[in-house]
């Protein structure tokens, strides 16, 4: 009987090690970043407030600082907020469409697309790179970074 009890006792020892190792190795991928659309290494390459707002602050507050036109205010702290998933007066997509360049009005100005007005800033003083990295935020998801 003594050694059925103490088979029992070494059996439910190893039964909880063995569950023990188990957890511990189920546990040890804490998991990785998810994948953003179009940068492939789950981080955004632009950030916000180092590579997008002082374009606004250089461009665009001349026309679309406080009360500015088409009711948009971009100026710092609450520019993104007045653009990501806001509805753009007068059109039908959003200001700003996260994780889409193509559907947000904000990108199709900037580039002169057709069927959105004048192109933005007045004069298109953006060059190529500076609009590359509007789009590149959008796509990386309108981060708030």
């Amino acid at each position: 009987m003594r050694r059925a009890n103490a088979s029992r006792t070494v059996l439910a020892c190893c039964l909880a090690a063995l569950l023990a190792a188990l957890l511990a190795a189920g546990c040890s991928d804490q998991g990785t970043a998810p994948l953003l659309d179009g940068d492939g290494g789950g981080s955004a390459s632009i950030s916000y407030a180092a590579d997008i707002q002082p374009l606004w602050d250089a461009a665009c507050l001349g026309c679309h600082g406080q009360n500015g036109n088409g009711g948009l205010d971009l100026r710092g702290g609450v520019s993104r907020g007045n653009m990501v998933g806001v509805p753009s007066r007068g059109y039908a997509q959003q200001r700003v469409a996260a994780g889409n360049a193509d559907a947000s009005v904000l990108y199709l100005k900037l580039t002169g697309a057709s069927g959105t007005g004048a192109i933005m800033p007045v004069g298109g003083s953006l060059d190529q790179a500076e609009i590359d990295k509007v789009r590149a935020w959008i796509d990386e998801g309108a981060l708030d970074n």
